[in-house]
């Protein structure tokens, strides 16, 4: 077999690392021979096949490699196992490590990382300080960039998009094209699919699958079950969603923890009565979530370590009486109080 290049005698010392300029000997693609490339640290780490080269002073070390038409330019790194194959360019400051595989015709630069055992594929893009590590996968035409972090078992896929400060790890899935932004968190098992779109602050996480045409955003928790309508415009469903309380035809029935003697944990002079409305004193009627208000959910949703001291209230809330529904509460002007129980281990 002809050899496409060799090592030359230009040196660097990169991270404890002697790596060495390669020199292209013969005509490939857009490289000619004569061309220098980039730096690697022993022959292996570039492939004497294909049309893959290392150009201006990106690195290659360890026990990666650069193969079949791969690219790697710029001042990516690439070190330990990584694989770059396929069409793959990885450019800029970008760094592919560990036992990460990138390939298809993806693209990795900017500041991006792929690392840990990630797989890479087909026409993604990642970039600007977006990274990708864990065992997830992220393939098809998907697109990460921004701050964005994939690590985990997760699978980003098709056309969906994840960037902001968006965080997506456990075993999540994104495919079609959902896009994840801003600084929203998916995680455990969730599914995000089709068009919907989850930003802000919002949270998926547990076994919910947010699609269709969803829209979970501004603080919006979704811990269970299937979402895919815009939640800040239908109040039944963002209260099913977000708390997994049952909303009826203009009420829903919602727990609150308390003290023993009805009084709240924060303000011991205010006092709950069964069988009477409860109205909260100047209730915050913006849309933040821990704000002024009379805050109900599920059981499970409020501390049971406190359980020896506290009971369950049982409160009915007409659903013209809440203010907003976030971060898995209801939180509303007045509620009417039905009965309590004991809290049990």
């Amino acid at each position: 077999m002809d050899k496409k290049f060799e090592l030359t005698d230009e040196t660097i010392v990169f991270r404890t690392r002697t790596l060495y300029r390669v020199k292209a000997l013969k005509d490939f693609e857009t490289v000619k021979a004569g061309d220098l490339g980039g730096f690697v640290e022993k022959e292996s780490n570039l492939s004497q096949e294909g049309n893959c080269w290392i150009f201006e002073n990106a690195k290659v070390y360890d026990n990666a490699r650069v193969c079949n038409d791969a690219m790697i330019c710029g001042y990516a790194v690439a070190y330990e196992n990584a694989d770059i194959f396929s069409n793959a360019i990885v450019s800029g400051f970008a760094e592919i490590c560990d036992n990460a595989k990138v390939h298809g015709h993806t693209r990795i630069y900017d500041n991006a990382e792929v690392l840990g055992d990630a797989e890479v594929c087909d026409d993604v893009r990642i970039y600007n300080n977006a990274w990708v590590s864990g065992k997830a996968q992220v393939f098809n035409s998907a697109q990460i960039f921004g701050n964005a972090r994939v690590y985990g078992n997760t699978c980003i896929c098709d056309n969906a998009k994840v960037y902001g400060d968006a965080r997506i790890y456990g075993k999540a899935e994104i495919f079609n094209s959902a896009e994840i932004y801003d600084e929203a968190v998916v995680c455990d098992n969730a599914v995000i699919c089709d068009n919907a779109i989850v930003f802000d602050n919002a949270e998926v996480y547990g076994n919910a699958k947010i699609c269709g045409n969803a829209i979970i955003k501004e603080q919006q928790t979704v811990f269970m079950g299937v979402c895919t309508v815009d939640l800040s415009k239908n109040l039944k469903e963002s209260i099913r969603c977000q708390t997994n309380l049952i909303p009826q035809k203009d009420y829903v029935i919602a727990f609150k923890q308390v003290n023993k003697d009805l009084t709240s944990f924060f303000d011991s002079t205010f006092q709950y009565k069964i069988g009477e409305w409860i109205e909260a004193e100047n209730p915050d009627l913006s849309n933040i979530s821990c704000a002024a208000g009379l805050h109900f959910s599920n059981p499970n949703y409020w501390n049971k370590a406190a359980g020896n001291d506290s009971v369950y209230l049982i409160a009915k809330i007409m659903l013209d009486d809440i203010i907003t529904v976030q971060r898995g509460k209801i939180r509303c002007k007045r509620a009417f109080i039905l009965d309590k129980y004991e809290i049990e281990d």
